[in-house]
């Protein structure tokens, strides 16, 4: 994993989380165990806004004008369940 420390705001990177997963209805215990070992890893690309102690800060698209509303679709992940970020060029 990719030090969230270098990043610098405008970087391009993919990371992928730990996403969270439900079903409805009654279930055993085997169903239960059984869907903890199948979770789901998420992947998505954007570009580094920031990040603080809980969550890196993602857009999908931004401009370098900051009198106005530089990002678009901002996205903001729980640090905790990141399990990969990598930088792209």
């Amino acid at each position: 994993m990719i030090n969230k420390d270098i990043l610098k705001k405008g970087d391009k990177i993919e990371f992928e989380w730990l996403d969270a997963f439900g079903d409805s209805g009654w279930r055993s215990q085997a169903h239960i165990d059984e869907s903890l070992k199948n979770h789901i890893i998420c992947k998505a690309i954007g570009y580094y806004v920031k990040k603080d102690k809980q969550f890196l800060v993602i857009c999908m698209a931004m401009h370098e004008d900051e009198l106005s509303m530089p990002y678009l679709k901002a996205e903001y992940v729980p640090l905790s369940v990141i399990q990969n970020i990598k930088k792209l060029k």
